[in-house]
């Protein structure tokens, strides 16, 4: 059975393992990620590289399993998502999503992963159940560019009452809506 996150999730450039003993790091300019040693296995904190891993083009965010078996990270380039075996140090899968995946983020049990493709105005929805062999599940249409993502945890251990958020940049003011006198 997998853990569940502690906290909500979001999108972002670096992740932490659930046992908060190693960092994952999206190095944009490199076409890689670097796994970072943050804690020893006392509990000192430590600045150690362990391993830098190519990913493909232009990676832009980063999610850790619950299990800490594996990393995902989006290519903006490249249009997927490489899966990073954490044991092994080493890509396993790319999975081809929409086009310039952006942002993405884990469902709480990480189940799913969605993830924000931004040119496309679509989210993709990834099984991550089995976290070393993800299979596409779908997309649904979002609208204009998509960027980051966000997933509610209520706390229940179920995700169907857990909410997911999608910001989309350039977004036009609503008339009557919030901002506007």
């Amino acid at each position: 059975t997998a853990t569940t996150l502690a906290t909500p999730s979001r999108s972002t450039t670096i992740a932490l393992t659930s046992d908060e003993t190693r960092l994952v790091v999206v190095n944009r300019e490199a076409n890689s990620v670097s796994i970072i040693q943050v804690k020893d296995e006392h509990g000192n904190d430590v600045a150690q590289k362990l391993d830098e891993i190519g990913v493909g083009q232009e990676p832009r965010c980063v999610a850790v399993h619950p299990t800490d078996q594996a990393a995902y990270v989006t290519n903006g380039i490249t249009g997927t998502v490489s899966v990073v075996d954490l044991m092994l140090g080493t890509v396993v899968k790319e999975v081809r999503v929409g086009t310039e995946p952006r942002g993405c983020a884990l469902t709480p049990d990480g189940s799913l992963l969605y993830v924000a493709n931004h040119t496309e105005g679509t989210v993709s929805i990834i099984v991550t159940s089995n976290p070393l062999n993800p299979i596409l599940d779908g997309t649904v249409q979002v609208g204009r560019n998509p960027t980051a993502i966000a997933i509610t945890d209520k706390g229940t251990g179920n995700i169907s009452d857990d909410t997911v958020f999608v910001t989309q940049i350039f977004a036009e003011l609503i008339l009557g809506g919030p901002g506007e006198a």
